[in-house]
C-alpha cells in the first residue's frame, strides 16, 4: 500500500468551475466584510467623538461598495460643520456680532460686538478612532483571502 495519496488533474471546466464558486463566495464574504469592518469604525469614532451637546456625535456619515472582486470598501465623512475645526483646531480669532453677538452667561444675557476666542487645540478623533479600528481589519483582510484559497483548493 502506497504511503502517498493518488490524486488526477482537474479538467479545465473542473477548475473553472472551483474558480467561479471560490470567486462567488469570496465577493459575499467581501460584502459582509466591509459592512461590518464600516460599522465597527463608525462604533469607533463615535467612542472618541467629543461630546458637548451631544448633537456632534451623530454627523458622521459611512457609505460601503462592493464592485468587483479588485473594488470593495468604503467612505467616510464627518458632515457637521464643525468636524474641520474639531480635527485640526483654530488659532485665536475674533468673533464679530452683526451687529450685535447675544449669549446667556451665569445667568445672565450679554449683548456685545465682538469677543476675542482663545483658539481650540486640535481634536484628531478620526485619526485615533482608525489606529484603534486598523489591527482587527487587517487579519479580517487575512481570513478573507485564506478562505478564498480554502474555496478555489477545495
Amino acid at each position: 500500500m502506497p504511503f502517498y495519496k493518488r490524486t488526477t488533474t482537474p479538467t479545465l471546466q473542473e477548475v473553472e468551475a472551483r474558480l467561479v464558486r471560490a470567486n462567488a463566495n469570496f465577493v459575499k464574504n467581501q460584502r459582509r466584510f466591509i459592512r461590518n469592518t464600516a460599522n465597527r469604525f463608525q462604533t469607533q469614532v463615535n467612542r472618541e467623538t467629543p461630546v458637548d451637546t451631544g448633537e456632534f456625535k451623530g454627523k458622521h456619515q459611512i457609505k460601503t461598495r462592493v464592485r468587483s472582486v479588485n473594488d470593495a470598501g468604503f467612505t467616510f465623512s464627518a458632515v457637521h460643520p464643525l468636524s474641520t475645526w474639531i480635527r485640526q483646531g483654530t488659532e485665536a480669532h475674533t468673533i464679530t456680532g452683526n451687529p450685535f453677538l447675544v449669549f446667556n452667561k451665569g445667568g445672565r444675557k450679554w449683548v456685545v460686538r465682538q469677543v476675542q476666542h482663545p483658539g481650540t487645540r486640535a481634536n484628531n478623533y478620526v485619526e485615533r478612532a482608525k489606529n484603534q479600528w486598523l489591527p482587527g481589519t487587517k487579519s479580517g483582510l487575512r481570513k478573507i483571502a485564506s478562505d478564498w484559497i480554502k474555496d478555489f483548493v477545495g
